[in-house]
């Protein structure tokens, strides 16, 4: 990563602390954007694995994409996922998924989101639906869910022998 990316990354950091912390109003030219991801029926569909990934995990990430001058943060809450652009990059569309600082509701509409961070991310999914777990850690996963029953009543996780 170069010096000049670093120093935005760390400019935002140091703008949304001040944000959190009462010390100013306002994120500056960031964006939040929220994109609940919906379950797809479409057994046919090719995101239909993806989609399920991301509605069963929490996970996050910081991708800049220097051929297009981007800065984003993604996080996954369980299939809410939520992007503070930092810097749009310059091919970036993000329409209806604007979180407005003066409140608001979730909506429904038709969103358009066309940014390398979406093509970064399913290329990231796609590794991930191609990992294999171990036995060790399937035990592992195994005992957890016998630990918290209520966990496995969720269904969010199968485990299949033979995989």
């Amino acid at each position: 990563m170069t010096n000049d990316a670093l120093s935005v990354l760390n400019g935002a950091e140091t703008m949304l602390a001040d944000f959190l912390l009462e010390k100013r109003f306002d994120i500056g030219d960031m964006e939040n954007h929220i994109l609940p991801m919906f379950e797809i029926t479409d057994a046919d569909s090719p995101l239909k694995e993806p989609n399920f990934y991301i509605r069963v995990s929490a996970f996050d990430y910081t991708f800049v994409d220097p051929d297009n001058n981007g800065f984003y943060v993604c996080a996954n809450l369980a299939g809410v996922l939520i992007f503070t652009v930092i810097r749009k990059g310059r091919k970036d569309i993000w329409e209806n998924t604007l979180v407005q600082s003066d409140g608001g509701s979730i909506k429904q509409p038709p969103v358009q989101v066309r940014s390398p961070l979406m093509l970064d991310m399913m290329q990231c999914l796609v590794g991930c639906s191609n990992a294999t777990i171990s036995q060790a850690q399937r035990n592992k996963i195994i005992e957890s869910l016998k630990a918290n029953p209520q966990v496995a009543q969720a269904k969010a996780v199968q485990l299949h022998d033979g995989d």
